[in-house]
């Protein structure tokens, strides 16, 4: 075995449990691919946990080969310039310094856990008529973990409130909407109320109010796609998922997209969207559906953007339609080609903005296209009609 291969013991006062399997795996085995396939992993799994193992070791100042002496105990190593002694006589000088703590570094974290996390079994498809259909099912600005607390019971939401005005909306829009080949179940941006162990948002750092802590909010969102992807799999041929970027779960978007996509990696009629940009779109026949939640862009630029970010796509079809939610109420724009659609929210008016006198009607809109025609219907869902139920 090469020294390369040999995982220094010195390491695994740095590393997490999986890494300590792989480490001693790969000394077992004698390198990263042969420890892989003896874990039943990817290699890129564990070759990617045994750089971040290293980085993070040498972040804290041990780093084999690399520098003689380390740093004291709770400190981290800062900027040093180390000089190189060439063959030719030449010496140069590198300046390093500790790798910043970023969303990059997050997500390969989650890629790690999620290297394991268990799988579902497919679900028996349902005996439908082929119609040439698409039901969009809008589910936007859900805030699945904030706390508003009003006089009115029916203006309130929690946690539990949440998962069961949201499920039945779901179920309810689901069986009332005309017989269709496929569905798309659109999870719009801000599914999740917050997005790290603080309830803040993401860039502006404001305040939130929140029910229960972040684990009980994780709990609840899975809760919430799990039922609803389960259900749309028992009623149609074809389900795909978006679930897309908020400005309040710009990071948690991202790992629930990848996370759901390896759950359900044995349930062949899902397609789980992947995108690294915030915009997401499909096509089916001659239409083309776009999403984004609506915080980078205005609905009146949907069409420039779209058309430019899926060039092949837009020119391959007569409609296009766009997606979008994040301020909570009713709105559509026609224009340049592109039907734009914002979408309701299944929440109540948040202090905020009942302070504001910003008030709409609460609900979620099942939109149906026809892959030659375009949009023949649509279905609103009001958590009213539910209660009444």
């Amino acid at each position: 075995m090469t020294a390369a291969n040999h995982i220094d013991p010195g390491l695994l006062d740095f590393a997490t449990d999986a890494e300590k399997r792989y480490c001693e795996a790969i000394n077992l085995h004698g390198s990263g691919r042969a420890a892989a396939i003896a874990l039943g992993v990817v290699p890129n799994a564990v070759n990617g946990a045994i750089a971040r193992l290293r980085a993070r070791a040498a972040s804290k100042g041990y780093a084999p080969g690399h520098f003689s002496s380390g740093v004291a105990p709770g400190y981290v190593m800062g900027k040093v310039t180390v000089e190189r002694r060439h063959e030719d006589g030449t010496r140069t000088w590198e300046r390093m310094s500790p790798e910043a703590l970023n969303l990059e570094a997050l997500i390969a974290r989650c890629e790690e856990r999620l290297v394991d996390f268990p799988r579902f079994g497919p679900i028996a498809a349902p005996e439908l008529p082929s119609a040439p259909l698409t039901n969009f099912l809008g589910l936007f600005d859900l805030h699945i973990g904030e706390k508003i607390s009003a006089e009115d019971p029916t203006a309130r939401w929690d946690i539990a409130t949440a998962k069961r005005v949201i499920t039945a909306s779901a179920a309810y829009a689901m069986s009332v909407a005309p017989k269709a080949k496929r569905m798309v179940v659109c999870f719009g941006g801000d599914a999740i109320h917050y997005d790290g162990l603080l309830p803040v948002t993401p860039k502006s750092r404001h305040v939130l109010h929140s029910d229960g802590d972040f684990d009980d909010m994780v709990d609840a969102v899975l809760d919430v796609a799990i039922f609803t992807i389960d259900l749309a799999l028992k009623t149609y041929s074809e389900v795909y998922l978006i679930w897309a970027e908020g400005n309040h779960d710009e990071a948690s978007s991202l790992w629930m997209r990848k996370m759901l996509a390896r759950i359900y990696a044995d349930e062949p009629r899902l397609t789980v969207v992947q995108s690294k940009i915030p915009y997401y779109a499909l096509q089916f026949g001659q239409v083309m559906i776009g999403v984004h939640h609506g915080h980078k862009a205005k609905l009146t630029r949907y069409a420039g953007i779209f058309a430019n970010m899926f060039r092949k796509m837009w020119g391959a079809t007569t409609y296009a339609y766009g997606h979008r939610g994040h301020e909570h109420h009713i709105h559509e724009k026609e224009a340049d080609g592109l039907i734009a659609t914002q979408h309701p929210t299944l929440a109540p008016s948040d202090d905020y903005a009942s302070g504001m006198g910003l008030v709409s009607r609460r609900g979620c809109m099942m939109v149906t296209y026809h892959d030659l025609y375009g949009e023949v219907s649509r279905n609103t869902t009001r958590p009213e009609m539910l209660e009444a139920a």
